[in-house]
């Protein structure tokens, strides 16, 4: 959302749970920072690779709608 912007107006940040896939939003506030991808933890490297997957799908999908 716009909240992941440093200077936005917005305040809210749409996330994707690497452990379950599910969806859910934090306000920028509540987040630390970001890690690196290769500091990742397996399990957490094979859920940003599924959550990569299902985007570039829906992605697709949308294109082929068109």
């Amino acid at each position: 959302g716009f909240g992941a912007e440093p200077h936005s107006r917005g305040r809210t940040c749409f996330c994707t749970n690497l452990y379950d896939g599910k969806q859910t939003s934090y306000y920028r506030s509540d987040i630390l920072g970001i890690i690196e991808e290769e500091n990742l933890p397996q399990w957490a490297k094979s859920g940003l690779e599924k959550a990569q997957a299902a985007i570039a799908d829906r992605a697709r999908q949308q294109d082929d709608a068109r």
